[in-house]
């Protein structure tokens, strides 16, 4: 169980990284694991290309139950929800929000003083 858990862990982490894998080595992995480009069309604004790539660890299910979806570019689609979407180039960007922690907590000495 927890070999299980580790690996569906593993395949979610890889396939949401923004890691490109090269066109020769992504062709060959798609055809047995989830890969990043190809999880990625899952979180398109558009419902066609959304409603698709649903597996986790294993993509022969996602072609079984006919549910694959491939786009020439997936670095090129809107993310997100329709309202608001975002280009695949951008999904590391830092949320809002975040930024004004980020500012603050780098103001900071990193001593501390007693008082």
């Amino acid at each position: 169980m927890i070999a299980w858990k580790m690996a569906v862990y593993g395949a979610v982490y890889f396939e949401h990284s923004n890691i490109f894998l090269g066109a020769s080595l992504e062709g060959v992995l798609r055809k047995g694991v989830v890969t990043p480009p190809m999880h990625m069309v899952h979180h398109s604004t558009a419902r066609s290309q959304a409603d698709s790539n649903y597996g986790v660890i294993f993509s022969f299910w996602d072609r079984i139950f006919r549910t694959y979806g491939a786009v020439a570019d997936p670095e090129g689609i809107a993310l997100g929800l329709p309202q608001e979407p975002i280009r695949g180039a951008e999904v590391m960007r830092l949320p809002e929000g975040a930024q004004e922690v980020e500012k603050a907590s780098q103001g900071r000495s990193g001593t501390c003083s007693e008082g």
